[in-house]
């Protein structure tokens, strides 16, 4: 059974913590397999002061575009996986970020995730988080202090 993953960065104020529920769907995801191919979705939770907590995970959808080394987010049911979150909650469960998985051990963004990452933060005042499962390790990026998480993943 996983528990509650703390990350903790020098540089910033908090912590953004991840349930157990969001990580075992992103670890249903990883890449695993040669064939594997990329997925994603969104992430969705609560600001408490300057700790970031994270409840839940969209799952890829019907219409998102995955390929072995690429996933781009197309499907509006994210976009109605968090509208819902956020009425159901009265407006205190946010949208935070972003997930996908990479098929490699130590994941490390692209240039083309940071181009897209860096689109999303521009219609955001608050920062965001964005993960990336790797085969072994998450990296973890919010705004724009990233770290690799070197405990490895569990499943």
């Amino acid at each position: 059974m996983l528990n509650d993953l703390k990350l903790r960065n020098d540089n910033l104020p908090g912590e953004i913590w991840i349930c157990p529920s969001v990580q075992e769907t992103i670890l249903g995801y990883r890449q695993s397999g040669f064939f594997s191919r990329e997925a994603g979705g969104i992430l969705v939770g609560y600001r408490r002061g300057p700790h970031i907590e994270i409840v839940e995970a969209s799952c890829p959808m019907a219409l998102d575009v995955s390929r072995r080394h690429s996933f781009v987010r197309r499907d509006d049911g994210h976009q109605a996986f968090s509208d819902s979150r956020w009425e159901s909650s009265d407006g205190t469960l946010h949208y935070l970020g972003e997930w996908h998985t990479h098929p490699e051990a130590k994941p490390f963004p692209s240039s083309l995730d940071r181009y897209e990452w860096g689109k999303l933060m521009s219609h955001y005042a608050d920062p965001l988080v964005f993960l990336i499962a790797g085969t072994v390790q998450w990296y973890v990026e919010f705004s724009f202090y990233g770290w690799t998480i070197s405990e490895p993943l569990s499943s």
